[in-house]
């Protein structure tokens, strides 16, 4: 799993878990929280790892960006001068190139036959199969 996948399983795992516990009905499989529980920690502990190495040039220049855009980082890019740009182009191509390092993050994986009784939607099984043992 690359840094980049990571990052893009501790997104869609966030939304899992936002939907699968609401106020008005909560998971009620152990199993199941647990499960997703124990990889909301794992990858938010590896994001954190990841985002510690980001160049700080970088973070300062889109920083910079939403603010001369007031909080439209589009607006704000595209009043940076050309030569910040053209290094942020750099420093975005940087990034991108890390993000494709290999991550040694190990999921916890949940058993299929105790996730059965749960009932959702396919786009949110779709998420949940990542994190169920193949």
């Amino acid at each position: 799993m690359t840094h980049l996948d990571v990052k893009n399983h501790l997104e869609a795992l966030t939304k899992l878990i936002e939907h699968l516990n609401p106020e008005s009905a909560p998971c009620k499989i152990f199993h199941v929280n647990y499960g997703l529980t124990r990889n909301l920690d794992r990858l938010t502990s590896a994001v954190r790892e990841i985002d510690k190495s980001v160049n700080k040039e970088l973070k300062d220049l889109e920083q910079e960006a939403y603010k001369l855009g007031e909080n439209n980082f589009r607006a704000g890019m595209d009043l940076l001068p050309t030569e910040k740009k053209e290094r942020h182009d750099v420093l975005v191509a940087e990034y991108l190139k890390e993000m494709e390092a290999e991550n040694d993050l190990e999921l916890y994986y949940l058993d299929a036959e105790k996730c059965e009784a749960l009932e959702i939607e396919f786009e949110w099984m779709l998420i949940l199969s990542k994190f169920i043992r193949k």
